[in-house]
């Protein structure tokens, strides 16, 4: 690893201010400052990491050290930062964030980076460390999309899938959908991407729908989409109605495959052509990288892009720099800026498979922050006004196994560790039983129950000499940007809250999962995802105050908590459909905190 030199840096800031000079573009920094859209920006000021990562200290690159510890300490440690608290606020969050990797990248430089060691088996973490994607890969299934529309292999955007996928010509609406519609999540096609789905599970543990984790056990997964048995859903609009759905990102990488064997490329897949065209470019071949085949050999591209947290740096980084990468225009930036800013009608936070999170609303963060996200807090987060990269990586195992290969048989679901984090205690499959005492059982990943990303960006936009500050937080979603979130003070000044902590009659289970989030509405929407009119949220209050989860029968416990909210002229009655996706939350939430049930 190469570290920064004075010199190094002084000819850095002169090539940068001169280059300020110009277009605001020609130094392919990406940076825009000439025009002033990005004035804390500083353009690449050391080698490109192609082979090798510059680290810089965080003066060398205008940043404050102290400042940056404060977010490293937050997602390792769980501090709540000392620069965004408020009088009354906890020194350090109840729960455990999880956190495996984090590296800061300035001025292309590491200013920051830290690992922690495998919870399981004491195992040591480092930049060579496997790392998972899970939904971050969908950004980079969309580059390959670009990247073939900058060859000119596909014409635009606005092509129809029909171009891609023959066998939907007369299909009513299908025929209809466009490349973009895809890009956007908003295809209109019937895919369920619900983890908790509740005739998902029978009681046995047998499969039966839930179709986000039915494709990922197919051994044809782009045929899984294509199946004359989908859909469309009639209460999503295509073009208009934005719905997360993994199935709409494979057929992108469907419609990469096919174009690969139209056009008699050289490559097998679309692995094999992102290796060839984008990763072997920006030095990420150089590293631990694979990406999840299916049984046909196609790329599995909704995620499963396993590598390091300095790799995953890499692609951000390229997106930075408005596609350019050592003097060299891998992607074009066209299609850089569009893929992070041309939001989907139905959502103002999603573009071509990258979401925008500093348009949510009330959010403290920069407005032009943009996202790969994948579950279990996968992120690569990219500011270009600051020009700032960060990704952080929360803890995850190799799978073991046949390489890279998912839906080859019931064995491959143990041997690869597909979702057994998604796994309530006893549920199994043919071969596959879970122990989460055992740290030899192959697993995925996991990053607690909440990750806030104001408290762990915040110190670090915070530590960039002369920009805008964030004050406070609101990640709890608040509708009033001026209004801290309840996330840090909610405890001391929500009565409520204070009544139910220090009575017990929420006890060890409210403070063990949800620290200070007491909120009747952020509790019961943290808990399920059951409509407002099903009466579930009294339910689950029930069931809490009543201590009848220690039990262990889940189901009954709110199947009677249901019952006695009836009697007494509640919304509803609890279909058993219902009981089963709760009790599959709560049971989710017991394992992954190895919380003994007593303590409800």
């Amino acid at each position: 690893m190469k570290k920064l030199s004075i010199g190094i840096i002084l000819a850095g800031f002169g090539l940068a201010l001169a280059a300020g000079c110009g277009d605001g573009d020609s130094d392919g920094d990406g940076a825009d400052d000439a025009d002033g859209a990005n004035p804390h920006a500083i353009g690449q000021q050391v080698p490109w990491p192609t082979t090798e990562w510059t680290t810089a200290t965080p003066e060398e690159m205008g940043m404050d050290a102290a400042l940056l510890e404060e977010a490293l300490d937050y997602a390792f440690e769980n501090i709540n930062p000392p620069s965004l608290r408020t009088p009354g606020d906890p020194t350090q969050f109840p729960f455990d964030n999880l956190t495996q990797g984090v590296v800061v990248i300035r001025g292309g430089a590491i200013v920051a980076e830290r690992y922690a060691p495998d919870p399981r088996n004491g195992a040591p973490k480092n930049k060579d460390s496997w790392a998972a994607s899970w939904s971050m890969a969908k950004s980079f299934s969309s580059t390959l999309v670009g990247l073939m529309i900058d060859q000119g292999l596909i014409e635009s955007v606005d092509v129809p899938m029909t171009r891609f996928f023959p066998e939907w010509v007369g299909r009513p609406g299908f025929e209809d959908i466009t490349l973009r519609n895809v890009l956007q999540m908003q295809s209109g096609i019937d895919f369920s991407e619900s983890y908790t789905d509740t005739e998902c599970f029978s009681m046995l543990g047998d499969m039966q729908c839930a179709e986000v984790l039915e494709i990922g056990l197919n051994p044809d997964q782009l045929g899984f989409m294509l199946s004359t048995d989908r859909k469309l859903d009639p209460a999503r609009e295509r073009g208009g109605t934005w719905y997360y759905s993994s199935g709409d990102t494979q057929l992108l990488t469907g419609a990469v495959h096919r174009v690969i064997e139209e056009q008699g490329l050289p490559f097998r897949n679309a692995f094999e052509f992102g290796k060839a065209h984008l990763f072997d470019r920006i030095g990420m071949s150089n590293f631990p990288l694979q990406w999840w085949e299916d049984g046909t050999g196609a790329t599995v591209g909704y995620g499963f892009l396993d590598t390091t947290t300095r790799n995953f740096a890499r692609f951000g980084l390229l997106f930075l720099r408005g596609g350019q990468w050592d003097g060299e225009q891998v992607v074009s930036k066209e299609w850089t800026t569009k893929a992070t800013t041309d939001a989907a009608a139905g959502s103002r936070e999603y573009a071509y498979q990258w979401w925008l999170p500093g348009q949510r609303a009330a959010t403290t963060l920069p407005t032009d922050l943009y996202a790969a996200e994948g579950r279990d807090n996968q992120k690569i987060w990219v500011i270009p006004s600051l020009d700032l990269v960060v990704v952080r990586n929360s803890h995850y195992k190799k799978p073991l196994g046949p390489d890279g290969v998912l839906g080859t048989a019931d064995d491959a679901i143990a041997e690869n560790g597909f979702v057994t984090e998604l796994l309530p205690a006893g549920v199994s499959f043919p071969g596959f039983n879970v122990d989460p005492d055992d740290p030899n059982v192959p697993y995925g990943s996991d990053s607690g129950i909440w990750f806030l990303d104001c408290a762990f960006l915040g110190p670090i936009i915070n530590s960039i000499e002369g920009a805008p500050k964030v004050e406070f937080c609101n990640d709890a979603g608040g509708s009033d940007p001026n209004e801290a979130s309840p996330i840090f003070n909610c405890r001391e000044q929500n009565s409520t809250c204070l009544e139910r902590l220090t009575s017990g009659r929420y006890g060890p289970f409210c403070e063990e999962f949800h620290g200070c989030i007491c909120d009747d509405q952020q509790f019961a929407d943290l808990i399920t995802t059951c409509d407002d009119n099903c009466g579930c949220r009294e339910i689950v209050r029930c069931a809490i105050e009543t201590g009848c989860l220690a039990s262990g029968d889940t189901i009954s416990c709110l199947v009677d908590c249901a019952d006695v909210i009836e009697a007494n002229g509640g919304l509803s009655s609890l279909p058993g459909a219902l009981a089963m996706e709760l009790a599959f939350e709560f049971d989710l939430l017991i394992a992954r905190a190895s919380c003994d049930r007593g303590c409800m």
